[in-house]
């Protein structure tokens, strides 16, 4: 089964929509489909670009969305969408940005053996499907009934936590070990954020600041950019600083440290503050900041 059919046959088994799989357009496009179906499936993805994973990611976890109603000065039109989305691609780094890796479940399909006649395969389907239909509403029921009682502490800080709950509780109807799912998000996200951090040119040179500098970090943005500098060349990894994300000023850098602090916090047990006020210690101003590796790491 390759990961198009995947897609289409989870897509057609909760949402009548027609249109099952579907390329990138442009927002507004990714909105309205949002609107008018209840799953969203984007077929033979190569690459998604910065806004894509902006506007996945707020569809994802719920958005509103407003624009000029056709033919009208004044009048607005107005959506709200929160849906599953299915990404189909080939490379598996599409969520390379930290923020939409935090909200996958990555799914790496083996290397098809053999090819089945699609008209075979349908067949084959329709004669499982009230089985499969039967096993996902005793998951949803399970869900339903059980999601309250599930208990997250232990498992640090979840992404998605009331999604990791349903989950659990519909895995545990299902006949699941108590904590399974759990456990195996967690791994995959944690497989999801190692994708996200090779491609994330400052939380790197940030890991490699802290291997030199295990007792931390304090400072300015403007300091802290040659200190990553000299530390990348330190490390042998210079080569990073001619690449196209690595920040030219330390403005682009102050920003870009905070998209890359979800992923050094979780694959490199790096914390980051913002906002620390140095004028005491003659380290900086009010608008600091210290790294430090986590206590017991």
């Amino acid at each position: 089964m390759g990961k198009s059919t995947l897609c289409r046959i989870l897509q057609r088994e909760i949402d009548p929509n027609f249109a099952d799989l579907r390329p990138f357009k442009k927002e507004d496009d990714m909105y309205v489909a949002a609107y008018n179906s209840w799953v969203q499936a984007y077929d033979n993805i190569s690459r998604i670009t910065s806004e894509d994973a902006d506007v996945l990611c707020r569809i994802s976890t719920g958005s509103g969305y407003a624009k000029r109603a056709l033919r009208t000065d004044a009048n607005q039109f107005q959506m709200r969408a929160c849906r599953p989305i299915l990404l189909n691609g080939i490379p598996d780094d599409l969520a390379e940005r930290s923020d939409l890796a935090d909200r996958c479940i990555v799914q790496e399909l083996p290397t098809l053996e053999e090819t089945r006649d699609e008209e075979d395969f349908w067949e084959a389907f329709e004669k499982a499907r009230p089985r499969i239909l039967g096993a996902l509403f005793t998951g949803v029921a399970g869900a339903l009934a059980g999601y309250k009682e599930i208990d997250l502490s232990g498992y640090g800080r979840v992404r998605m936590p009331v999604f990791a709950r349903w989950a659990e509780a519909g895995c545990r109807a299902l006949g699941f070990e108590e904590g399974e799912f759990l456990a195996a998000f967690g791994v995959n996200q944690g497989r999801a954020m190692r994708i996200a951090f090779a491609r994330d040119f400052v939380a790197r040179a940030v890991a490699a600041l802290m291997e030199q500098k295990p007792e931390g970090w304090r400072g300015n943005t403007k300091p802290l950019l040659a200190a990553l500098e000299r530390a990348l060349m330190k490390s042998g990894q210079g080569d990073l600083m001619s690449e196209k994300g690595w920040p030219k000023n330390d403005t682009w850098l102050g920003r870009q440290l905070r998209r890359s602090a979800p992923v050094l916090r979780k694959v490199c047990k790096i914390e980051i503050e913002f906002g620390v006020d140095l004028r005491a210690d003659g380290e900086g101003d009010k608008d600091g900041m210290t790294i430090r590796k986590l206590p017991g790491e």
